[in-house]
């Protein structure tokens, strides 16, 4: 299902968008969609957030970390 949506948009950003879509030979619309879902996703929003994307695992380095468990009651004993 689709909805229809209007909204104000800086004249040369919509250019730019008409330009690429012309450029790829595919709708405008879709441009938009797509260029919707790669924002969202990026922020977190959509299917894929940060979590997911780096397997539940965050690079940290070993001393913050053992700070961080440490203001957290108990978790380190200190």
């Amino acid at each position: 299902m689709h909805q229809r949506v209007s909204t104000e948009l800086d004249d040369s950003l919509v250019r730019r968008a008409k330009l690429e879509s012309m450029r790829q030979g595919r709708p405008f619309d879709e441009i938009l969609r797509e260029a919707l879902e790669l924002y969202l996703r990026d922020r977190g929003q959509g299917n894929e957030g940060i979590v997911k994307k780096s397997w539940a695992v965050l690079p940290i380095e070993k001393e913050t970390l053992r700070e961080i468990l440490e203001e957290e009651d108990g978790f380190l004993d200190a």
